[in-house]
């Protein structure tokens, strides 16, 4: 597996992503998906995003995982604004580019995306690996349609204060050139209120429910954790944890609600090493 070139600024990493991937486009029952698909192999990946749905944000992970499997990185649009249009996008996706099954990698609102990707089509899973995430809460799925209504109406402007401010969230502040808001901010001004109600709708779908059977998929998955999530509490954690008995568990040491960002390289190495395992 590759390393990055502690030498290589973010910006230039970036920049070469985005001149050797160009963004394909992959049309699902009426719906529009962008997606990046690279690498060389006959085993697969997919990375799923969180909530800002911008699959170029792994941009350092699909080039550290590249070298030695296929990597397939979808976005979500706004008109997947539910459980079942989003698990299908990934299905015509890995349809289109000749993939039976691959490994699937889901953090934050990825992994509640990945979860039921993994209920729907299990036989496409090779191993499902699980960051910064949570099971799916019936409990908080009204509250969850409750601000996607309340969200679709508030100006697009201070939605797009309220992500910058939680990407600042999910970073714990480590930015020290700033690549990183700059680059959210960036994400975001293309993003508009009924973006992240669409998010909040779907979100209300996978906690409503059915969730997956944590039991028949935890000899093939990873669980992997921060021990100072903002976002995901340790209560959260401990949910998932019993939801998949046996599952191999990693826990990041102040990895905050993003270490695929802060340890790229440690990140793409533990998942490379249980893909590889299994």
């Amino acid at each position: 597996m590759a390393t990055m070139d502690p030498t290589t600024s973010l910006a230039t990493q970036l920049a070469a992503f985005r001149r050797m991937h160009a963004p394909r486009t992959q049309l699902v029952d009426g719906i529009s998906f962008r997606y990046h698909a690279t690498g060389r192999g006959e085993a697969a990946v997919v990375i799923l995003p969180g909530l800002l749905g911008a699959g170029e944000m792994s941009f350092q992970i699909t080039a550290l995982l590249e070298t030695s499997r296929r990597v397939i990185v979808p976005s979500w649009p706004r008109a997947a604004d539910s459980a079942d249009a989003l698990a299908r996008g990934i299905a015509g996706i890995l349809d289109t580019e000749g993939i039976q099954s691959a490994a699937v990698v889901g953090a934050s609102f990825g992994g509640l995306v990945a979860q039921r990707f993994a209920l729907q089509y299990p036989n496409r899973v090779t191993h499902l690996v699980l960051a910064d995430t949570s099971i799916p809460r019936p409990e908080r799925a009204m509250k969850n349609r409750r601000a996607a209504r309340f969200i679709a109406v508030l100006p697009s402007s201070l939605v797009r204060l309220l992500l910058r401010q939680l990407g600042g969230k999910a970073m714990k502040g480590t930015d020290p050139d700033g690549f990183w808001a700059n680059y959210t901010a960036e994400i975001v001004a293309s993003l508009g209120a009924e973006d992240l109600a669409a998010r909040y709708r779907a979100a209300a779908d996978f906690d409503a429910g059915p969730a997956i059977e944590g039991r028949a998929f935890a000899s093939r998955t990873l669980l992997i954790e921060s021990d100072d999530d903002p976002i995901v509490g340790k209560a959260a954690a401990r949910a998932l944890r019993e939801a998949f008995p046996g599952a191999a568990v990693h826990v990041f040491h102040e990895g905050g609600h993003a270490p695929a960002i802060l340890c790229p390289d440690l990140y793409a190495q533990v998942i490379a090493s249980f893909i590889q395992k299994q």
